[in-house]
């Protein structure tokens, strides 16, 4: 019997994800939710059902759904509230929100609620995508598990925004004003959202503790050094002799789109991806692969380190 789930959020990421489960086969596309009044009563998915303002409307025309498929934002604050809601209502979670996917250093007390809250109703939360979710993090922690003495890990990824959704494009800047630049990064939302979770996911994965951190971001211009071209972040641990660098390049001068990783130890490990991968295409894959793990995942919040593999039990084969 196909699971049940609903997806809340119709942006670009989550009318994807939504398609993909309708399209899935072993998955079922019982409800939609978003908060826009202009698309509620329609139906964006064809096939589909017809989107409502909340949960509980969802849960009132599919009420045997399992899985809560959440793509509202990326600022853990946001949208801890609606995920605790789904936890209550029986649902486990599998978000988009980056700052989910490791919230343990800047958010610990929402962190420790929401993982009370799932182990008390014995559901599962995680957050999972490309990034955070697989290249900086999930993907590194594996290759560096067959080394030993790992002393130094880099991870680059490089990005030509040009071709990814509008929502990316005025994350990273792109077009952006030079006069508007300060005020952007004031609000502590401008730029790629996930950077330090992805360190802080890998550096636990790797047992590194106390590492002292340096995140420096810089606006690339354009040839009339008014309008940026995108950013480029750098996350950089450091301590005990170990080096851990995550460096970030979205900007409309990057040709070609590449994911780079470099860890040293023994043996060493060298690994380029190009180009590399498709952020979208990417996380409506990692959500889905998620949901059919979940029986087998532990309960509480947890992150994408604690989710089998695919097909790693010998039930699934």
């Amino acid at each position: 019997m196909a699971r049940k789930v609903v997806v809340e959020g119709l942006g670009f990421i989550g009318l994807a994800i939504a398609d993909a489960v309708r399209r899935s086969g072993d998955l079922q596309l019982a409800a939609l939710i978003d908060v826009d009044p202009a698309i509620i009563g329609t139906s964006p998915i064809a096939g589909g059902p017809a989107v409502v303002g909340t949960l509980d409307e969802a849960l009132a025309q599919a009420p045997d759904t399992s899985v809560f498929l959440h793509a509202t934002g990326s600022w853990l604050p946001d949208v801890a509230a609606g995920v605790a809601e789904a936890v209550n209502a029986g649902l486990h979670v599998v978000s988009t929100c980056e700052q989910l996917a490791w919230p343990w250093p800047k958010h610990p007390g929402i962190a420790a609620e929401l993982h009370a809250t799932a182990l008390t109703a014995d559901r599962t939360v995680v957050a999972t995508g490309v990034n955070p979710g697989f290249i900086m993090d999930r993907l590194p922690a594996l290759i560096a598990s067959v080394s030993r003495d790992v002393r130094r890990i880099r991870v680059e990824r490089r990005v030509d925004p040009r071709p990814r959704r509008e929502a990316f494009r005025r994350k990273v800047g792109v077009g952006m004003d030079r006069a508007d630049l300060d005020a952007a990064m004031a609000t502590g939302r401008f730029g790629h959202v996930g950077l330090d979770e992805s360190a802080h996911l890998l550096a636990a994965s790797l047992g590194w503790r106390d590492l002292k951190w340096k995140h420096e971001m810089r606006p690339v211009l354009g040839n009339d050094a008014r309008t940026l071209r995108g950013v480029e972040q750098t996350l950089t641990g450091t301590g005990n002799g170990r080096t851990l660098e995550l460096v970030f390049v979205a900007h409309t001068g990057v040709d070609p789109s590449e994911d780079r990783l470099e860890i040293d130890g023994e043996p060493p490990s060298r690994l380029v991806l190009r180009p590399g991968l498709p952020g979208e295409e990417a996380t409506i894959g990692a959500v889905l692969g998620a949901v059919r793990v979940l029986d087998r995942a532990p309960r509480g919040l947890i992150s994408v380190l604690d989710l089998p593999l695919l097909g790693s039990h010998p039930a699934d084969r």
